[in-house]
């Protein structure tokens, strides 16, 4: 088994929990987080957060945090970036403020399906700013063969939560560096999503998308 990127010696003090991990600060880092998964997860799904979860945080690092490390396994756990939240009340407006910010995710191509807007402890306010605090994940598109992915990219169906074309075309007022790294992690996301569906799918039925 791989060395876990954040031992046991270094889980520091508990933050909170859902049903599918259990969150902790860690010690020799004020600034990260720990998510430690309640239940095994393949390698590829982790990958998969961790190449989404950082385009979406080089598109718009305001409003989500970035993630330094996913490791699946048996053990799996996601480090990320540290939100100190703003001390206030709730506000009235967080489902307008939410829409606000999938109105920018959709300028990306992006598909605001993907991110759980019932859940209130998912989102948060910094500085002002809504940001998205749960990981961004595609359980509602991924199990163990990717039948659902199969089943969109065989109905000509985009599978791969951007539309790419779109999201190369509103790249243009980005700097070229952060451009290319957008661009290296969904070519790297794509890779890890294709591994769920080559096997079931044809070359023909995953060309159509251009990328």
């Amino acid at each position: 088994m791989p060395e876990l990127a954040c031992p046991p010696s270094k889980i520091g003090n508990y933050i909170g929990h859902g049903a599918e991990r259990y969150v902790y600060d860690i010690t020799d880092d004020p600034t990260k987080i720990v998510g430690l998964e309640t239940f095994e997860t393949l390698p590829q799904r982790m990958k998969i957060n961790f190449y989404l979860g950082n385009i979406l945080y080089l598109l718009l690092p305001e409003h989500f945090p970035r993630i330094y490390f996913s490791q699946g396994g048996k053990k799996p756990q996601t480090i990320a970036e540290k939100i100190i939240c703003d001390k206030k009340s709730e506000p009235t407006d967080l489902y307008s403020d939410i829409e606000s910010l999938y109105t920018k995710l959709r300028i990306f191509g992006f598909d605001t399906d993907l991110l759980d807007d019932n859940i209130r402890a998912n989102w948060g306010y910094r500085n002002g700013k809504i940001v998205y605090l749960d990981k961004v994940d595609l359980d509602g598109l991924i199990n163990s063969r990717g039948q659902v992915l199969i089943r969109k990219i065989r109905k000509g169906q985009n599978p791969y939560a951007f539309d790419f074309v779109k999201l190369k075309d509103s790249l243009t007022h980005i700097d070229p560096q952060t451009r290319n790294r957008i661009l290296r992690h969904f070519q790297s996301y794509k890779r890890v999503m294709d591994s769920f569906t080559i096997k079931y799918t044809t070359n023909s039925h995953r060309r159509k998308f251009n990328f």
